[in-house]
């Protein structure tokens, strides 16, 4: 699809390029180069690459106007008093959210590893029982 559209807009260049003596050349050019464009207006709906197109497909996206303020922006306007402590506890829940998740995750990879270590040693300690370590070749 995404060829499609990009070879619409070289047809689309190529023809305006070129100019056609007689009006009824002309009309036909203009008639021509409006098909295109209403063919490359269709393909980039059916890509989603049009604001309407992805508001009708239920993507939400953010204008410039709704951004979205960092956690330091946040603090930085509860220390100016430019918000009420209700109001930042609630801007900051999607930040907390965040973290919190981020920390879990951590937590899990800690817990797999101290998991991972343990396991190693109990192995090593049911083939050694004597707990003496074998000798490699390597080592003197």
């Amino acid at each position: 699809m995404v060829q499609l559209v990009a070879r619409k807009l070289d047809e689309r260049e190529q023809l305006g390029a070129k100019s056609f003596p007689t009006p009824a050349n002309q009309w036909r050019k203009h008639r021509t180069l409006k098909e295109i464009d209403r063919d490359v207006a269709s393909g980039l709906n059916q890509l989603l690459l049009t604001p309407n197109s992805r508001h009708w497909a239920g993507i939400e996206t953010l204008s410039p106007a709704q951004k979205v303020p960092t956690a330091l922006e946040l603090m930085q306007a509860r220390r100016r008093g430019e918000n009420c402590p209700e109001e930042f506890d609630r801007l900051m829940e999607p930040e907390k959210d965040r973290k919190a998740a981020e920390l879990r995750e951590q937590g899990r990879r800690e817990q797999l590893e101290r998991i991972d270590y343990a396991s190693l040693n109990q192995i090593e300690a049911l083939m050694n029982p004597d707990g003496i370590r074998p000798k490699l070749d390597d080592q003197d």
